[in-house]
């Protein structure tokens, strides 16, 4: 219990120096706009290939489809690579 109340000083201390909550608030004004445009373009493109008819459309979803999937497979495929290198695939 000691522990917890030396971890609790330790975080309050470090609230009450820094400047956690000015941090805290500027991130939230980045983090917002910039999910709300992402979100926003987002619709409209998806909109777009689905209501209009135009000649790459097949093309165009492809290449918006592989844009989402190829980074988590690349992901996937580095932290596979590493816990082989750490031993511990199959360490249940």
């Amino acid at each position: 219990m000691a522990k917890l109340r030396e971890s609790d000083a330790s975080y309050r201390r470090k609230v009450a120096t820094q400047r956690v909550f000015k941090a805290m608030v500027n991130s939230f004004i980045i983090a917002v706009p910039a999910t709300f445009l992402s979100v926003y373009f987002s619709t409209l493109t998806a909109y777009g290939i689905h209501i209009c008819d135009f000649k790459l459309k097949k093309a165009a979803w492809s290449f918006i489809l592989a844009v989402m999937i190829v980074p988590g497979t690349i992901s996937a495929i580095g932290f596979y690579r590493f816990m082989l290198k750490l031993n511990l695939l199959d360490t249940y």
